[in-house]
């Protein structure tokens, strides 16, 4: 037994002395960081605050630290250069900086203690309110610069296994050496501009405010022309969700047509747009089995289509002069209501036919040229087409005193021009026909088709595929048949836009098709989509500014949100315009001499750990 127990004493206690140390050294950690943020705190009471004010604290507290712990020694010298320290020091400055995020920063102090009460005074206590520039929080950059350099120093020195090591370092202490340049010779400030005039001064400014005189800007500018691009005629996808104080919903936001994209919504939802059509027409195609109605396919005008008793029971040719009737039963042949009708005012409508000319009560003469069951224009190619044998859109082309023009059933009294015509009213009944039309009747119980010519007498025989009559040519009977509708485009035109949007509710996914203008949103978690058009959302807006450096000739640049312009030592960035005075350009100028450092410092990051990653285990390897 004794054995046993001597035999295990030596695995146990190195484990227990390695935990005692990790206690130790964070308790040496938390009274550091606990320490400096209650010691910034009491010290920002009697010191204004200001970025030259933290900036010099954070200094001379780092350069304390580091002397502190070579000096002392021991528990403090470990916990300064390990990586615990670290870990600790950067989840501090983490909440911190979300902190920094929640409050308000750089407001007036009466307003903190207007909104929150006591709170409020307890921020203006702490600095929350410019929480990046109080001494506490430079307590914290200042450890973490402290124990970037002694865990430098204990691994002097550089060499090749751990020169990607001293990189990093180097690189993070670059970065915030940048951060420090930036905050105290950092400046920002306005110039506001209106159209035709010339600035070469810059207003210094502190939380939007004029802070002291105007700095020159190294060259002038003169606004030449500001253009603001609205959404306008362009529908996009809008979210709407419920009030949150009363009733009904009010718009969240708006996302752009991209196809594919991934949009997150509230409660975890989301949506993306599977397909856009700018001119929607709704394309149909027959599936020959699995339904539960006949169907008979047939060429009408070298064009194949089909029928159906219930979706789609009559086609006519485009001339008018043939119709063709399906059914299970064979149907009526006799068609006395006149198909297409055009009246004047309130006269009584005539009965017209393409190819024939009619004649109004007015006693103008009528030429009827073409009929398209389902009208659409391609503004590319210029030209009028036909895109189903459906009567969706139903539309005439008629000459009139040597005008071509089209008249539309849906739109009476409006030709293909958008312009008012109240002379002509064109008129469709998808169930008439005309006394002198040539009508085939074909029944699919019995097979049989029945053809009533023009002067009257009927005649009755077999169906059978491929049998021609009056130039319509009748093909297969299919008994069990499906009418399937896809969406595609007419055009790439603006006529009729609509999308295809895949929605993902609560792990279910299913498909909608929004259109622009139907009043037909969609319902998902609280709130709902919508396809519409907002004619006042503002897309971009930009200046157009005539640069001129000393004597030299002018330049023509372009200053846009997030592209900004350099000018002298300054970079001007558009930020505001007055939608109600669009001669108006609120520019902002800074000039930021610290980002070369803190671009320099990512760059030894980024190669720092590279070589960490990649060369200094083959360097060890070798060695080996």
């Amino acid at each position: 037994m004794s054995t046993a127990i001597a035999s295990t004493e030596p695995a146990v206690a190195p484990a227990r002395s390695a935990e005692a140390l990790a206690r130790s050294e964070l308790k040496v950690i938390a009274y550091l960081v606990g320490g400096l943020i209650a010691f910034g705190a009491l010290v920002q009471q009697f010191v204004a605050a200001g970025p030259v004010a933290v900036v010099v604290y954070t200094t001379l507290m780092s350069v304390a630290l580091i002397a502190t712990s070579h000096l002392m020694r021991g528990r403090l010298l470990d916990a300064m250069s390990g990586f615990r320290l670290a870990a600790v020091v950067l989840a501090f400055l983490a909440a911190a900086s979300a902190l920094g995020t929640l409050v308000l920063q750089n407001r007036p102090a009466g307003l903190y203690q207007e909104k929150f009460g006591a709170i409020g005074r307890g921020i203006l206590a702490l600095r929350l309110d410019d929480l990046f520039h109080s001494l506490w929080f430079g307590g914290l950059v200042a450890l973490l610069n402290a124990g970037l350099v002694t865990s430098a120093l204990r691994r002097w020195p550089v060499t090749r296994r751990n020169l990607g090591f001293f990189m990093v370092h180097v690189g993070i202490l670059v970065t915030l050496a940048g951060s420090a340049v930036s905050a105290v010779f950092g400046i920002k400030g306005k110039v506001d501009l209106r159209l035709g005039q010339t600035a070469s001064t810059v207003m210094v400014t502190k939380a939007g405010l004029p802070t002291e005189p105007e700095l020159p800007l190294g060259a002038s500018v003169q606004l030449t022309k500001f253009d603001v691009d609205r959404w306008a005629d362009v529908p996009r996808i809008s979210l709407y969700m419920p009030r949150k104080k009363g009733t009904g919903f009010e718009l969240k936001t708006t996302f752009e047509n991209e196809v594919a994209l991934s949009h997150r919504l509230p409660q975890g939802d989301s949506f993306r747009i599977k397909a856009y059509y700018p001119d929607l027409v709704m394309s149909e195609r027959l599936v020959e089995s699995g339904g539960s109605t006949p169907a008979l396919k047939l060429t009408v005008d070298g064009q194949e289509t089909f029928l159906m008793p219930e979706e789609r029971p009559r086609i006519d040719t485009r001339d008018g002069a043939v119709a063709v009737l399906f059914g299970w039963q064979r149907p009526a042949a006799k068609l006395d209501a006149p198909l297409h009708t055009i009246k004047v005012g309130e006269a009584e409508p005539l009965a017209v036919r393409p190819g024939e000319t009619a004649k109004l009560a007015n006693g103008t003469e009528v030429r009827v040229l073409r009929y398209f069951p389902h009208f659409t224009y391609d503004i590319a190619k210029k030209q009028a087409m036909n895109v189903s044998a459906t009567p969706i859109n139903p539309a005439l082309e008629v000459e009139m005193g040597g005008t071509k023009k089209w008249l539309f059933a849906n739109m009476p009294g409006f030709g293909h021009d958008g312009k008012e015509g109240p002379q002509l009213v064109y008129a469709f009944s998808p169930e008439g026909g005309t006394a002198a039309a040539t009508v085939i009747a074909v029944g699919a119980a019995d097979r049989s088709v029945l053809v009533r010519n023009p002067d009257g007498t009927e005649a009755t025989q077999p169906l059978q595929n491929g049998l021609e009559i009056a130039g319509i040519k009748l093909g297969s009977l299919h008994e069990k048949a499906a009418l399937v509708r896809e969406p595609r485009t007419a055009s790439q035109e603006m006529k009729k836009p609509a999308v295809l949007v895949e929605l993902t509710e609560k792990g279910r996914t299913r498909e909608v098709l929004l259109t622009a203008g139907s009043n037909s949103p969609v319902e998902i978690g609280k709130g709902f989509l919508a396809f519409e058009t907002a004619t006042n959302d503002v897309k971009a807006f930009r200046s157009e500014l005539a640069v001129q450096d000393g004597a030299g000739p002018k330049r023509k640049e372009i200053v846009a949100v997030n592209d900004p312009v350099p000018v002298g030592s300054w970079l001007l960035y558009q930020v505001n315009y007055d939608p109600k005075d669009l001669s108006y350009s609120g520019l902002e100028a800074v000039r930021d001499p610290g980002v070369s450092w803190v671009f320099l410092g990512f760059v030894l990051l980024f190669f720092g750990v590279c070589y960490m990653l990649y060369v200094a285990p083959r360097l060890r390897r070798r060695e080996a």
